[in-house]
């Protein structure tokens, strides 16, 4: 045979060997599934494609996150060759991989790299009408209580608050609510209360049990929601739908088995670190993937909490896989855990961290819900504390510093000095709260006893900023001894305000002449300060009147040593 005739039968041999490669798309070690595509379809979505494999059993995604291990999150069965990440971190360098599975167990594996963008907030604004007939309130101690109503349509709702979820005597509110107006979802709106005081920050979650008494649609999906008391930011909520009531739950002073829910066909229930409005409706899994791409709230931790809900929809329509064979499921919680670290290390305030704080705790409630081990909580948790006692270190010492500089004459106190107050309370005095204890703990290893005493000390020199604030149209009137806190003015209608920050929050307002009840928010500047009304309602004689509008109220700086609250 002479060279030409060999190196022909030789590039004959190779194609030959490439096609059947091809064609079973096992290429050897380290070689998987063809064409794997990796593509955003918001800033902080990825989009995975990859070509059929013959022969596959089912595929395993993976992920590593800015050069981490990567981590196995989620099986697919072999009819699926693409997959949408709901929950990708944002502004992060993402390594994927898809791996094949086969009646022999693992093969071949392919990866690819995209960089994740900045989530761009366009919270949605729905229009709640409240039951004020279907109301109750019952003031709970740090040893917790219950709360439950039963709507006009036969919906029951009982919200447990633990043991240590408030350190002080705290009156709790909760209403019906009647009606949502442009309700954003492709199923129906089932169910809602109106939990207050707004914005009520709680040690440890509470856990909102929902009892409806008609059949839902199979084809959908149940899905919780929470929104603001004017209907601003409007979210996904993680839910669990239950089947029985036999579970306990992971509270210290109750049971599932003794909440009666006598009419009821099913159960969904929320945990929850944040007194809103919350509730339960139906989606299909596209709807609920297209409006968590669309209207990403403000808050990174309620952000966190509509991806989780939006993939839980999808990953529970799923087909499971027919084999198993050399492998396990793999957990989605170790990928989440990692995600909230990455949340942790990104958040920008104080504030911001103290919200994630609430999703990372409703998140270590829902894995007890899913049958997740205590070692496994442990292990999947443990990146996101160490990220978040590093996050805490670096908030209160800045803080302090900047604390301390402000004593200074012509120095302005820093606007993160209230929310850092209260976080060295948390740490300082836990009480009974189980996340607080774990944080104590946490902080422990990074900040000494006389570190913590140096860091009150400086955080004492901040004198928060007060006001009184007057004019509005029903003729408001009352002091707001800080200013990045809820606070309370009275007059012709009792006004509740929700600070996002020094500058601008949210407010809501109710009782008054003709039962006036409204909210919207507010940005104040200047010695004024401005609401902005998307809902204001009054009763009529021929019923209720709603719009909205602007007002204008005054604000004039007084000594904050001297100031009383309502």
């Amino acid at each position: 045979m002479n060279t030409k005739t060999f190196y022909r039968l030789f590039a004959l041999l190779v194609i030959l060997l490439l096609s059947c490669n091809f064609v079973t798309g096992l290429v050897g070690s380290g070689n998987g599934p063809k064409n794997f595509t990796a593509a955003l379809t918001a800033p902080d979505v990825v989009a995975l494609k990859w070509d059929a494999v013959e022969g596959a059993t089912g595929y395993i995604l993976e992920l590593g996150i800015d050069k981490g291990d990567s981590i196995q999150f989620v099986a697919l069965p072999p009819d699926r060759t693409s997959y949408e990440d709901l929950s990708a971190p944002e502004k992060s360098n993402l390594t994927y991989k898809v791996q094949v599975i086969t009646e022999s167990g693992l093969a071949g594996k392919s990866k690819i790299d995209i960089a994740t963008g900045e989530r761009k907030p366009n919270p949605l604004t729905v229009k709640p009408e409240y039951d004020k007939k279907k109301t109750t309130t019952k003031v709970v101690g740090v040893q917790g209580g219950t709360l439950s109503l039963v709507d006009s349509n036969k919906v029951e709702y009982t919200l447990v608050i633990p043991q240590g979820a408030v350190s002080v005597d705290t009156e709790i509110h909760m209403t019906a609510v009647t009606s949502i107006k442009d309700w954003p979802l492709d199923g129906s709106e089932i169910g809602a209360v109106r939990l207050e005081p707004e914005g009520l920050i709680l040690n440890d979650p509470a856990i909102l049990t929902i009892g409806i008494p008609v059949d839902m649609n199979p084809g959908l999906a149940a899905v919780g929601f929470a929104f603001h008391g004017d209907g601003g930011e409007f979210h996904l909520q993680i839910s669990d739908q239950e089947k029985s009531l036999t579970n306990n739950l992971p509270l210290r002073n109750a049971h599932l088995a003794s909440l009666a829910f006598q009419e009821s066909k099913h159960i969904v229930r929320m945990p929850m670190v944040e007194l809103n409005v919350n509730g339960v409706g139906q989606a299909s899994g596209d709807n609920a993937a297209n409006f968590i791409k669309i209207h990403p709230p403000t808050g990174a931790g309620a952000a966190l909490e509509q991806k989780w809900a939006a993939e839980a929809i999808a990953d529970d329509i799923l087909t499971p896989l027919a084999n198993t064979k050399g492998w396990k499921p793999p957990p989605r919680g170790r990928m989440e855990g990692q995600e909230i670290a990455k949340e942790f290390a990104n958040a920008n305030n104080c504030k911001e961290l103290t919200g994630l704080m609430g999703s990372f705790n409703n998140w270590e409630y829902d894995l007890h819900s899913r049958g997740y081990t205590v070692d496994q909580l442990q292990q999947y948790s443990r990146e996101a504390w160490d990220e978040l006692a590093n996050k805490v270190k670096d908030i209160l010492e800045n803080t302090a510093s900047e604390c301390e500089k402000s004593a200074q004459p012509g120095s302005a106190a820093p606007a993160e000095s209230s929310c850092a107050k209260a976080l060295l309370e948390r740490i300082a005095n836990p009480g009974t709260s189980n996340f607080n204890m774990q944080l104590q703990a946490k902080m422990s290893f990074k900040l000494s006893n006389k570190e913590l005493q140096d860091i009150k000390d400086k955080l004492e020199k901040c004198k928060p900023k007060a006001y009184h604030i007057s004019g509005s149209h029903f003729g408001e009137d009352g002091d707001a001894c800080d200013i990045t806190q809820p606070f309370t003015i009275g007059g012709g209608v009792i006004m509740v305000f929700t600070p996002s920050d020094a500058s601008s929050g949210t407010f809501a307002y109710s009782q008054g002449p003709f039962d006036a009840n409204g909210g919207g928010t507010y940005a104040s500047g200047n010695g004024i300060m401005t609401l902005a009304v998307t809902r204001g309602c009054v009763e009529t004689p021929l019923g209720e009147y709603c719009t909205d509008g602007t007002e204008v109220m005054s604000m004039t700086p007084i000594d904050s040593a001297t100031c009383t609250s309502p």
